[in-house]
């Protein structure tokens, strides 16, 4: 029998806790995150979340995507282009110059 607490408590159970084999930073091929593949894309231009979703290659907007999409608009990454009505059909996303000024971090870590 597996008890909570051999599985590392809640962050073990989450798949948050790392094995100590494997090591702390990721490879270099790996993809880039979701959030900078969503703030790569509005960096062309205001897009509606459903575009974004195709744009990434799903079917249609995941539980992800909507999480990522909301904390970018709380850490003011990126905003509405109608905020009076943010469940428009017609809303749509633009990057801010907070999310530009991230993406070119990102970009210059990558380098």
């Amino acid at each position: 029998m597996v008890t909570f607490a051999q599985h590392g408590g809640v962050n073990g159970l989450l798949g948050q806790s790392q094995p100590e084999s494997q090591p702390e930073s990721q490879p270099e091929s790996q993809p880039e995150s979701l959030v900078e593949r969503v703030l790569i894309l509005l960096a062309d231009g205001e897009m509606a979340k459903k575009d974004i979703s195709a744009k990434l290659g799903q079917k249609e907007v995941s539980g992800q995507l909507n999480k990522t999409m909301r904390d970018l608009l709380f850490e003011t990454m990126i905003e509405l282009t109608i905020p009076d009505k943010p469940n428009s059909r017609l809303q749509k996303y633009r990057i801010t110059q907070a999310g530009q000024k991230q993406l070119l971090k990102q970009k210059g870590k990558d380098k």
